[in-house]
């Protein structure tokens, strides 16, 4: 039936996805997301960017894809109602280009809390606090578990040493793993 069908399709579109054919496999994302209502795989697939390129025009190319599937979201108006059913980051390949993604990344959150509004849940307890005078630092929290000998860790360990100390506190949260950065 349709289900197994679906599944199928599903499956090719992650082994073609996998195997650095992103364009290839967002048709097949596409089509199981039309099928099954799924926003969420909808908006995984329009996030979708291969992770090696041809060269810079290959990438200028991908990255103006990416931008008209973001704008091509927000205008249809997605809703992702299970945030915990989503597979993946697909745009943390953006970081492999090497430009700055402030502003497409600030899209795709303000997409994000659009479309998924259970994950904009603040828990009533939350809702009066106010700091005490004495701190007025902003309180950053950064989890992660590559918080490690890793890429992640390595780009961006100047973010966390250039958060001014007067303005920031921060902690870094790293689970897994045992080594330092």
């Amino acid at each position: 039936g349709m289900t197994s069908w679906t599944h199928s399709y599903k499956n090719l579109a992650r082994l073609l996805e996998k195997n650095g054919r992103a364009k290839e496999a967002m048709p097949f994302l596409d089509v199981v997301a039309d099928r099954l209502g799924d926003d969420g795989l909808r908006f995984y697939s329009a996030l979708l960017l291969p992770y090696v390129y041809e060269d810079t025009a290959d990438i200028d190319g991908w990255r103006k894809s990416f931008k008209k599937n973001v704008r091509a979201l927000s205008k249809r108006g997605i809703s992702i109602t299970d945030p915990f059913r989503m597979e993946g980051v697909p745009q943390y390949y953006l970081s492999y280009h090497g430009r700055n993604d402030v502003k497409i990344n600030s899209e795709i959150a303000r997409l994000f809390r659009k479309s998924c509004s259970v994950a904009m849940f603040r828990a009533p307890h939350t809702l009066s606090y106010k700091p005490a005078e004495r701190d007025a630092k902003v309180r950053v929290g950064f989890i992660s578990y590559y918080f490690r000998e890793h890429s992640v860790s390595k780009m961006t360990l100047g973010l966390f040493k250039g958060l001014p100390k007067e303005k920031f506190h921060t902690v870094l949260y790293q689970f897994g793993f045992k080594d330092h950065i």
